[in-house]
Formats: structure tokens, sequence, C-alpha cells
């Protein structure tokens, strides 16, 4: 115990700065891009760094990161992906950026009022709001995506809901139950 004070006194400033070091990085919040609120569980990783982290309830994230130039990825499931390239991390306090997920089967609808203008008099119709898909294939084309790929969970997902969305009267998507990782 009497060594403690003079063992403080060594090694104060480097716990200091070591403390510091822990807001170094990135930070910042995954939201959904329709409802404006947090997104839980979202993934945020790293381009080349094997280690990933998850946001909490609210959808706030804090990755510790070296100063360095990376780029960084938010996943979640039902969510487009979206990697925000070339973040520039600093000493000092962490970057803060915000990632907004555009939800997969999410197809905004068309304006329902429109203005029709018949020369003399013009008139307001109200239309339904029905959702259309961005463009319907042709009927002579093959149903096969033009970049097949599904190496990890979410981009089956994504390619899955795209699909089921394009042709929801020839398909059906449900889950069978949950995975070794509780994913549905």
């Amino acid at each position: 115990a009497s060594h403690l004070s003079q063992e403080w006194e060594y090694n104060q400033e480097s716990l200091v700065t070591f403390i510091e070091k822990v807001h170094i990085g990135v930070k910042g919040f995954v939201i959904d891009a329709v409802i404006a609120s947090g997104i839980e569980s979202a993934v945020i990783s790293v381009a080349g760094i094997d280690h990933n982290v998850t946001t909490s309830k609210a959808g706030y994230f804090h990755r510790l990161l070296a100063p360095g130039t990376y780029n960084i990825t938010a996943t979640a499931r039902g969510y487009i992906t979206v990697t925000t390239v070339d973040i520039k991390v600093a000493e000092g306090l962490a970057v803060v950026m915000n990632f907004s997920l555009q939800p997969v089967a999410f197809i905004p609808p068309p304006d329902s009022t429109q203005k029709v203008s018949t020369g003399a008099a013009s008139t307001t119709t109200s239309m339904p709001n029905t959702v259309m898909a961005e463009s319907t294939p042709s009927h002579h084309q093959p149903i096969e995506p033009e970049d097949f790929r599904h190496h990890h969970y979410s981009d089956m997902e994504i390619f899955l809901r795209k699909y089921s969305n394009e042709y929801p009267n020839i398909t059906r998507l449900y889950s069978v139950g949950s995975s070794v990782e509780s994913r549905a």
C-alpha cells in the first residue's frame, strides 16, 4: 500500500491516455429509413477486420478503430445493406456516422393524387395507393438474377425478398423455423 501512490505517479499519464483511446473510432446510429427509429442488433462491419459490433436496442453503435481509412458496412435483417467508403478516423474523438437502412420490401407508393389538365379545365383525381414493382420483367426472359450469389445469410434474405416481391403470384416467402444462429 505504501508503494501505491508512487506507482500512480509513475503510471497516471499512460493510464489516462489509455482511457482516452477508448473514444477513437466511429460511432452513431443505424435507423430505419421509413419510420426513422433505431434498428436493434444491426451489424457494423469494417472491411479487412474480422470483428463486428452490433447496435443497441436504440440502434446505437461504437466501433473502436485505430487512425486510418476504412470502409464500414451496416447490415440488418430485413434491410438493404449500406456501405460507406473511405471513412477517415483520426486521433481524438470518434467520427460520427449514421446509417439509414431501407427495408427490403419497401417500394415507395406512387403519388395518390394526380392533377389532370384538359386545356380549359383541370381536375384532380384520387387513385388508390398500389405498390408497383420498379420494373415488370418480360414474360419471355428467364427469372434468374444477373449476379447470383448467396454467400451470406443477409444476401440470401435480400435475394429471396426481392423475388417474392417481384413475383407475388408464383412465390411465397415463409420461415421453416430458426437456425442455430437464431435467424428465422
